[in-house]
């Protein structure tokens, strides 16, 4: 028979290293509060700088106390400040701001896109003022028509077959 593991958080035994910081941080917090001009991340960016010597789980019940944040916001703030580089569009602490997997998957879709690339197909036009036909992959101009069209070669001599060329919004 398995047993489940309630998961709880005590916040009573966790210590402070430093008392006096976190009830001024706290302080700090709720007078912050009261301006409508600060959002609670604001609020808790002002307070990390007092706690920043504080544990992770001292910051976040300082950040719910002080900031007003639910567990879950104290939670992120508290990573953020602690890891900036875990956040996303900031610099890490090697220099870069995308993460290895973003990466890889951008050099992926680089080397992939040229595969996908067909070249543009060629249609025969006519013109309306003397009859020439003409054989190139856009409109010459406003006085010339479409005759035919979908070839793969500039003389207009070999098809291609509609499957391979793809246009957008067609299925």
């Amino acid at each position: 028979m398995a047993t489940a593991v309630k998961k709880t958080t005590d916040t009573k035994s966790i210590k402070p290293a430093s008392p006096d910081n976190v009830k001024k941080a706290v302080a700090m917090g709720k007078e912050m509060s009261k301006e409508k001009d600060n959002s609670k991340a604001d609020v808790a960016r002002s307070m990390y700088g007092t706690l920043h010597e504080e544990s992770k789980e001292m910051i976040i019940k300082a950040f719910i106390d002080g900031a007003s944040l639910t567990l879950k916001g104290a939670g992120y703030q508290a990573i953020g400040f602690q890891y900036p580089h875990l956040k996303p569009g900031t610099k890490s602490v090697k220099g870069g701001s995308m993460r290895p997997m973003s990466m890889l998957m951008l050099a992926m879709m680089l080397l992939v896109s040229p595969l996908l690339a067909a070249p543009a197909p060629w249609y025969k036009w006519q013109s309306k003022i003397d009859g020439k036909v003409f054989c190139a992959q856009t409109s010459p101009g406003d006085g010339w028509r479409r005759l035919s069209g979908s070839y793969k070669d500039l003389r207009c001599q070999k098809p291609v077959r509609e499957k391979s060329v793809q246009r957008f919004g067609s299925e």
